[in-house]
């Protein structure tokens, strides 16, 4: 195909036919390709329409890209001071549950122990080393005996 253009343009050259004749002879050369050069027309014509679909696909995805960088920006700092108050409170809360814990415990009417043991330590734990009852028990009330 490109040596029939560049003979009918040579021909133009050479004056053997004039311009009219030789756009003639151009278009019935393009009107009259060979399934090769169909084939070839129509990959180019594939490649260059897939080439502008991959640079609007890479473009949405550049600027989605963008937009989600942005809004992580605007929302980042929300989300670290949320984080921060949620922390702050759990650990009150925290906190306070371990001191109402601590003052349930330490307010038990120590009394209400119902140590039954043979303990040999009159209103003291049990520290002895020949103790078997090994009861710790740190009531006010004198163990009982059996």
């Amino acid at each position: 195909m490109k040596e029939e253009r560049m003979r009918v343009l040579k021909l133009v050259e050479e004056g053997k036919i004039t311009v009219d004749d030789a756009a003639k002879l151009l278009e019935a050369l393009m009107a009259s390709k060979s399934p090769e050069e169909d084939c070839f027309q129509e990959n180019r014509e594939f490649e260059k329409k897939f080439a502008a679909f991959a640079k609007n696909a890479e473009n949405f995805a550049k600027d989605c890209g963008d937009k989600v960088g942005d809004a992580f920006r605007e929302v980042e700092p929300k989300l670290r001071k949320v984080s921060k108050v949620v922390l702050v409170k759990t650990a009150a809360i925290i906190d306070d549950l371990s001191k109402a814990l601590n003052e349930s415990l330490q307010n038990m009417d120590v009394a209400d122990c119902e140590c039954e043991c043979d303990c040999c330590c009159d209103d003291e734990p049990c520290e002895e080393e020949a103790c078997e009852c090994g009861c710790g028990c740190d009531c006010d009330d004198t163990p009982k005996e059996n």
